[in-house]
């Protein structure tokens, strides 16, 4: 007999566009949701135009949330950069899962 640890869940980011998180509602039990990514081109950190409005619907709708950041860091201080804002990002959500 298996054991469902996490059950369904899904990674979004803004290529999914905007979510109907109303109509994910018990079709799926979490979401890990893009709070950002450093440009590989510019090495600027950008927020995912749709991470907030993501971690709200989600939350919203009882669907636990994790979050990730996708790096591209090559060096201590930006790895310790990009952490930060992933934290700050974060500030005031109730996360059911990490940050990775």
């Amino acid at each position: 007999m298996s054991k469902k640890i996490l059950g369904e869940g899904i990674d979004v980011s803004y290529a999914q566009g905007r979510i109907d998180w109303a109509k994910l509602r018990g079709k799926i039990d979490f979401a890990i949701i893009r709070c950002a990514y450093r440009g590989a081109t510019t090495g600027t950190i950008v927020e995912d135009p749709y991470f907030r409005d993501n971690i709200k619907g989600a939350t919203e709708n009882g669907i636990k949330v994790g979050v990730y950041f996708f790096t591209q860091a090559i060096t201590e201080a930006e790895a310790v950069e990009e952490a930060s804002t992933a934290v700050a990002l974060v500030s005031g959500y109730k996360l059911h899962f990490p940050i990775f």
